[in-house]
């Protein structure tokens, strides 16, 4: 009976698992993205009939341009990364170069295009694979009066996901047959642990370390109305704060060529992680001092405790944002595994910063004031506010020292423009050079200072 529930769930679940990473990673179950690049192709009538025509008169395939400013726009129903555009056309004294607009959003932004010089034939315009475009204007007349003939008109996307599909698919299956086999001899197994002489201890201890952490969770709203919602609803209020304040009062226009908002939220939720685990953490030793005063127990993984704490509100507050992104046709696909890796990223590091901090905490209580002006400090010197481009690029290793950076620009570029974690791979190297040596550092002071805990507490 067990082997049966087990294979059923695998076998569901795998089915579910392949629909949903196809759909999540191409945004459609249309089998022809496994075999080939898609591509969009177009006649003369298609385009008269499919394509928004604006100041052209199409009389038999010859579209013959009314004003100077004539165009042809071209819609898709979602995010396409456009690698190029092939375009056969019959002309006359083509010689001026054509504008090619591309827009993520709702208006042409006047400075996302690209300009080529076409021929009467066939004509190849690289794009290079520019990311989330909605819809693309084509300008091919300078003049009024000026006509063509368009034989043949094709749009072809840059595809790298499907090679993704087909290289993380079976580890996300493996992992969560693994994940089946563990749940259904849960039991089994935690009794095997439990009795090991070798493992016995190590899982007495990872048991107490994860009840702490949902208890921790779980009072943080308990007697309150709301709940956990409470701890959702305050930060998403202030992202829809300045959300409003930047993009509806001062009118912020599209960063990256993605709506404010995305740009926005890829940056609050990360550094929310990061404020609450090390706000959290550094209060660790004095609000469990009755812990901390029992000789048995292994005060080091309070701070752990904290981190794990705000890792489970971090996690919703993931899922909220891929939601979001998915609103707005943004899906990440498998760079969903980035923001695992960022918040792991996170985790650590504010795990180092705990160990200090609440070390001396214990001694000094002004700490905990003092973090509370510093967090406010460093939430404008990092790049989460405004645009690190803006900083002359002399200047640029001043942001770049503060390991911050390189996990929320990281957030940013991975769900934005498809980077993955290692694509900054100098600032990863200095962000895990700092944060082993808070790490280290954190857990010798916390060492040194220990035995004092029980006599100031």
């Amino acid at each position: 009976m067990r082997k049966r529930k087990t294979v059923l769930i695998a076998f569901v679940g795998t089915i579910l698992i392949i629909i949903g990473v196809f759909w999540g990673n191409f945004g459609t179950l249309n089998l022809q993205f496994l075999m080939e690049d898609p591509f969009y192709e177009y006649t003369a009538q298609d385009i008269s009939q499919n394509c928004k025509v604006t100041e052209y008169e199409i009389t038999d395939n010859r579209f013959t341009a009314l004003t100077d400013d004539a165009w042809i726009e071209v819609s898709f129903n979602r995010k396409c990364n456009i690698k190029s555009i092939e375009l056969n056309i019959s002309a006359e004294n083509v010689s001026d170069p054509i504008q090619i607009y591309y827009s993520s959003d709702k208006e042409y932004d006047g400075s996302s295009y690209k300009e080529a010089v076409i021929n009467s034939g066939d004509n190849l315009i690289e794009l290079g694979g520019i990311r989330g475009i909605r819809k693309i204007r084509l300008d091919l007349t300078q003049h009024s009066g000026e006509s063509f003939s368009v034989n043949k008109l094709v749009i072809k996307e840059e595809y790298t996901k499907r090679l993704y599909f087909w290289i993380f698919t079976p580890v996300i299956i493996f992992c969560y047959w693994i994940a089946c086999v563990i749940f259904i001899n849960r039991n089994y197994l935690r009794r095997y642990l439990q009795n090991s002489p070798k493992w016995s201890k190590k899982y007495n201890l990872f048991d107490q370390v994860l009840s702490l952490a949902f208890s921790d969770f779980k009072a943080r709203f308990s007697g309150s109305y709301l709940g956990i919602f409470w701890g959702i609803i305050q930060p998403l209020s202030t992202i829809l704060l300045f959300w409003f304040v930047f993009q509806i009062g001062f009118r912020s226009q599209p960063i990256d060529n993605v709506p404010f908002i995305l740009w926005l939220s890829a940056g609050m939720i990360p550094w929310n992680y990061f404020y609450d685990s090390w706000f959290g953490g550094t209060a660790s030793f004095t609000q469990y001092s009755y812990i901390v005063k029992k000789v048995v127990f292994r005060i080091e993984v309070l701070p752990l405790v904290k981190v794990l704490s705000a890792s489970l509100l971090n996690c919703i507050f993931n899922g909220i944002l891929l939601i979001i992104y998915s609103i707005y046709g943004y899906f990440p696909g498998f760079h969903i595994f980035d923001m695992i890796y960022f918040s792991f990223c996170f985790g650590a590091l504010t795990l180092g910063l705990s160990y200090i901090t609440a070390s001396l905490n214990v001694f000094i209580k002004d700490v905990g004031q003092f973090l509370g002006i510093a967090l406010q400090f460093m939430m404008w010197m990092t790049p989460m506010m405004w645009v690190y481009t803006t900083i002359p690029e002399q200047f640029s290793w001043f942001y770049k020292l503060n390991p911050l950076h390189y996990v929320i620009n990281g957030y940013r570029e991975s769900l934005i423009n498809g980077h993955w974690f290692y694509y900054q791979y100098k600032e990863m190297i200095w962000f895990w050079f700092i944060t082993l040596l808070l790490l280290v550092y954190g857990k010798k002071l916390m060492k040194r200072l220990s035995p004092h805990f029980a006599d100031v507490l």
